[in-house]
C-alpha cells in the first residue's frame, strides 16, 4: 500500500452514532446473508474469471465448491491457507476486510474481494 500512497485507518464509531453498520455489522454476524447469485454472476461476465476457492461460506451458502469455512475439510478460517495458486473469493466478515486486503496483498492473490458499499 505504500507503494501506492494508501492509507487504511481503523476507528470505532459506537453504534448508536452509526446505525446503518451497526446493523449490517450484527446481520452479518449472524450469517443470514449471502451474495446474490445474479452479483456474482455479472462480476464473472466483468472480470472473465471464475474463483477456485470461496475463502469465508457456510455449506448453505457457498458459491464455489471448494470452500472455508465451519465443518469444511480444507479450513474453517480462510485466511489460514495459501492464495498464491488459487482465485479467491471473499467476501469476509466486517472486523476481517484489513486482514483480507493485506493477505491478498502479501500472496500477490488473485482474488474477488466483495465489500459492503454504504452510502452517506
Amino acid at each position: 500500500m505504500e507503494a501506492r500512497n494508501l492509507t487504511i485507518k481503523a476507528q470505532h464509531l459506537p453504534g448508536r452514532k452509526n446505525h446503518r453498520a451497526d446493523a449490517l455489522s450484527r446481520l452479518e454476524r449472524a450469517g443470514d446473508y449471502e451474495i446474490k447469485d445474479e452479483a456474482l454472476e455479472e462480476v464473472h461476465a466483468q472480470l472473465k474469471v471464475r474463483p477456485t476457492l470461496d475463502a469465508f461460506a457456510f455449506k448453505r451458502n457457498h458459491k464455489v465448491e471448494r470452500l472455508c469455512g465451519v465443518s469444511s475439510p480444507i479450513a474453517e478460517d480462510g485466511l489460514t491457507v495459501p492464495w498464491s495458486n488459487e482465485c479467491v473469493l471473499a467476501h469476509p466478515q466486517i472486523p476481517l476486510i484489513p486482514m483480507v486486503i493485506r493477505k491478498a496483498q502479501m500472496e500477490n492473490a488473485r482474488a474477488i474481494i466483495l465489500l459492503p458499499s454504504w452510502k452517506g
